[in-house]
């Protein structure tokens, strides 16, 4: 064989394996992608969403302790104020 027909023979060998390759075209890679990083993106979201509603309800439920121990104390302010007059 000589160098033109090797040369020719890559290129054609070439041309048939990219033809009949498995893999799908780049462009075919990018919508599974998309999708699959909007999903993982979703995912994260809910995760956010699921601890500050649950840093909310524990903050609510400080809160009402503390309301709840400064009712008592004033109950007992109230009540030594009264007993001091």
């Amino acid at each position: 064989m000589s160098v033109g027909s090797r040369t020719a023979l890559g290129v054609e060998l070439t041309i048939v394996a990219s033809s009949t390759s498995p893999l799908p075209p780049r462009a075919a890679y990018a919508p599974p992608l998309i999708l699959l990083a909007s999903n993982q993106s979703a995912v994260r979201d809910r995760a956010t969403l699921e601890r500050a509603a649950d840093e909310s309800e524990d903050a609510d439920k400080k809160d009402a302790e503390i309301l709840a121990q400064l009712t008592r104390i004033e109950v007992i302010l109230t009540e030594w104020a009264g007993s001091k007059s």
